[in-house]
């Protein structure tokens, strides 16, 4: 398995499997994206390494840095959650 240090921002919307705690925190699990050539994958969250909050304009959201295995690659992503309109962003891939 290769392991990719870099990340490029990308911003794009996904769709998220997730869980919420009883506090009301997220905890993501897997997620759905198109790639760059069209195809449509499916990505599992191995571990969240950091959780954290970020208000950004008056936009509240949390910023999880997560480990995935993408095609036997295994890679860092920084993935966002905006709590006002309950979209998931992948940020960093």
């Amino acid at each position: 398995m290769k392991v990719v240090k870099g990340m490029k921002v990308v911003r794009k919307e996904i769709d998220m499997l997730c869980w919420f705690d009883q506090l009301g925190y997220p905890n993501p699990i897997r997620f759905r994206m198109v790639d760059e050539l069209g195809h449509q994958l499916v990505i599992k969250i191995e571990k969240v390494i950091t959780r954290d909050f970020e208000k950004l304009a008056g936009n509240k959201m949390f910023v999880f840095t997560c480990q995935c295995v993408v095609q036997n690659t295994l890679r860092t992503v920084v993935i966002k959650y905006e709590m006002d309109n309950c979209k998931w962003i992948l940020f960093k891939y």
